[in-house]
């Protein structure tokens, strides 16, 4: 079983892919399984990654978004944990899996380092993102998905919920925060990120799936509240 299954969804990602998949092949730490979850590209991906057919698993297939595929991926997935990177992202260096791993706590269930954007296309996007697990969670998705590693048995009885088209994991960060998961933090850059991505997009779509998740997770009260900042959220990153 290795310590690492990094699970990589991909839908017509022939201008990033290689560069994805070669950040990973270059680590100085070895122990992982590599998985990539397409979703039938229309584009020459499935070819590029012919290169790599003895260095990953490849699962081809129509889906429903990002997160069908990284449910796939779990399904698949061995590891004793789960790291999930986007194919437009790329390790931040090759020593950055070594860095995580060189002294797991046993008892975590979270790791969580530091990820940096770069084709930032809005000011309110930050260059560089350290994520964080505590009440703030409840307020902004303080946890960057490039940037945290899961143990794979927070997942026996969860799936990204394919209802929510881009905060599926945001979903999952609150609920680990009210069960109270056991935490901890590096001070390690885990991964370059394209910030071009429709999450940072700010369109009122993205606020409404805010509030359906949080309506599923937080008492009546907090939703009276949340109701007010979610909008002002989304009045601040608009103007």
């Amino acid at each position: 079983m290795p310590a690492l299954s990094i699970i990589i969804p991909v839908y017509n990602g022939e201008e990033t892919i290689q560069a994805c998949i070669d950040s990973v092949l270059g680590q100085t730490f070895t122990d992982f399984e590599i998985i990539v979850c397409d979703g039938k590209s229309a584009d020459n991906t499935i070819e590029l990654l012919a290169k790599y057919q003895d260095r990953i698993l490849l699962s081809s297939e129509s889906d429903c978004g990002i997160y069908d595929a990284m449910n796939r991926g779990l399904d698949l997935a061995q590891g004793e944990w789960v790291y999930f990177l986007g194919a437009d992202d790329e390790l931040a260096s090759k020593d950055v899996l070594r860095e995580v791993f060189s002294s797991v706590d046993k008892r975590a269930h979270l790791i969580l380092g530091r990820a940096r954007h770069e084709h930032l296309s809005s000011s309110k996007v930050p260059i560089e993102y350290r994520s964080t697990l505590d009440k703030k969670i409840l307020w902004r998705n303080t946890v960057h998905h490039q940037s945290a590693f899961y143990r794979r048995s927070l997942f026996a009885d969860f799936r990204y919920s394919v209802e929510y088209k881009v905060l599926a994991d945001y979903h999952l960060n609150i609920k680990l925060f009210l069960d109270d998961v056991r935490t901890v933090e590096v001070d390690t850059l885990i991964a370059i990120c394209d910030a071009r991505g429709i999450s940072k997009q700010f369109e009122t779509s993205l606020y409404r799936e805010e509030l359906k998740l949080k309506a599923s997770l937080l008492t009546g009260s907090q939703m009276l509240v949340q109701r007010v900042w979610v909008w002002l959220k989304y009045l601040w990153k608009n103007t």
